[in-house]
């Protein structure tokens, strides 16, 4: 009877897929370690940062055409609270809902064993694999259907799997590192000592019930209220079929005091009921980031007054990034990288040398509280002390903050060393006390050649 929810969910999903994947930038910096650094002149330094930021731009790239698997990913986190992330060497990449899988966490919230059910056509795998689940492809019907069970486990810094068929394990095991194995397993909120998350959609559980037993009280009082019924006095003089088969502008003789029409006198309640469905959209609007249902209804909005909401608003989400961060950012990128040196796209780097990190989510989200710092604490300075303030703040550290802030690459080939700023501001000194001083030059070297004819 409503889909707010729905709307929500959606939007939250989006949000989140701009703040962990913002598009065309990025989302993981390579940071190489103080021994490699040490004693490197900077021009090789800045060669050897290039080189790590196009394979940077190259992954950002690879992750673009996997934003659909990503985007189902998250959305299953929003509303299931769980989801399991497979991303094979050759394959596209798989999402698994909480109602297709079942794990098991350590205390420290690891996982320990994951078994994914997928339902599929049996005639569809290869014939050395129905042997191995002891199957008669002759006595297959194209139209049956199997269970398909793929079992992982953690032992240590292995990652072991398997597949098993009508009770068979078929193809073969995997083992990789833990840091590059394509099962990714995430949830929205953990919780201690528990195997499985809450989702967003679980926390906020309470209104959405609400807000859809109260949407479908409305609908059902509309749609009563929407069915036209006249009533006729038993001592009516007038005649009812004459009134059915009037036309538009027929007389028919009656009176008006013997017809009327029945009317459910229940708006004044209904009053109630409407207050608080709007109570319960702002809450719902303002839990799913809904900006649209959380801005007040006035005349005047200031645009500061949004951007501190929409702040807030991306402020509840910190708790989330840290743990996307962990469970599913960082394990994503490795594997991503992993896989593309696999098909060559990137070359490997050396072991301990250099390290992928996270630097959107929570970090972004920490880079924009500074830049607000900064833009506020000039704006009230300038506005308290006028041009004063200006003279008093160094234009290339701020500058410099900012930049990094933004995640502006490079900033050193940007902005302008202190000398070259200086020399440029006496040379344009020196070009407009010439400009200044042409006029009354040319006046003096006409007047001495008129004296001189």
């Amino acid at each position: 009877y409503q889909s707010l929810g729905a709307r929500g969910a959606n939007n939250l999903t989006s949000k989140l897929m701009l703040a962990l994947f913002p598009p065309g930038s990025p989302f993981f910096r390579y940071f190489m370690d103080e021994k490699v650094t040490e004693g490197q002149p900077p021009a090789a330094i800045n060669a050897v940062r290039n080189g790590l930021a196009k394979i940077e731009t190259k992954a950002a790239l690879r992750a673009e055409s996997m934003r659909s698997a990503i985007w189902q990913f998250c959305i299953n986190l929003v509303i299931g609270g769980n989801a399991v992330f497979h991303m094979p060497l050759k394959d596209s990449p798989q999402v698994f809902g909480v109602h297709q899988f079942v794990c098991r966490r350590n205390p420290a919230g690891d996982p320990v064993e994951l078994i994914v059910k997928e339902t599929i056509y049996p005639t569809t795998l290869p014939p050395e694999m129905l042997a191995q689940a002891k199957l008669d492809a002759s006595k297959l019907r194209h139209d049956h259907m199997m269970d398909l069970y793929t079992v992982v486990t953690w032992e240590g810094d292995k990652v072991t799997w398997w597949q098993e068929l009508n009770d068979e394990v078929i193809g073969e095991k995997s083992t990789v590192p833990e840091d590059i194995s394509p099962w990714i397993v995430s949830r929205w909120k953990a919780r201690p000592g528990r195997h499985y998350g809450d989702g967003h959609a679980m926390e906020n559980l309470g209104d959405l019930m609400s807000f859809e037993g109260l949407s479908k009280a409305v609908f059902e009082f509309a749609e009563v209220a929407a069915k036209v019924i006249f009533l006729d006095k038993p001592s009516s003089q007038t005649d009812i079929r004459e009134l059915q088969k009037a036309k538009t502008g027929d007389f028919v003789q009656g009176s008006k005091d013997d017809i009327d029409v029945l009317q459910l006198e229940k708006y004044a309640d209904f009053q109630v009921v409407d207050a608080v469905m709007q109570r319960l959209e702002r809450r719902i609007s303002e839990a799913f980031l809904l900006s649209t249902g959380t801005i007040r209804n006035a005349e005047r909005v200031t645009a500061e007054e949004i951007r501190q909401v929409a702040q807030e608003l991306e402020d509840a989400l910190g708790g989330v990034y840290t743990v996307m961060a962990a469970e599913f950012q960082l394990p994503f990128t490795k594997r991503l990288l992993y896989v593309m040196q696999r098909e060559g796209d990137i070359k490997p780097l050396p072991k301990n040398s250099v390290k992928p990190v996270v630097v959107t989510g929570f970090d972004a989200l920490g880079r924009a509280h500074s830049n607000n710092r900064i833009r506020a604490f000039i704006a009230d300075s300038v506005n308290l002390l006028g041009e004063t303030a200006l003279e008093r703040i160094d234009a290339n550290a701020v500058m410099t903050r900012l930049g990094t802030g933004y995640g502006v690459e490079d900033l050193e080939e940007i902005l302008l060393p202190d000398d070259v700023v200086e020399a440029n501001r006496q040379q344009a000194m020196m070009n407009q006390s010439m400009q200044q001083a042409a006029p009354g030059f040319a006046n003096e070297m006409a007047k001495a050649a008129f004296k001189e004819e």
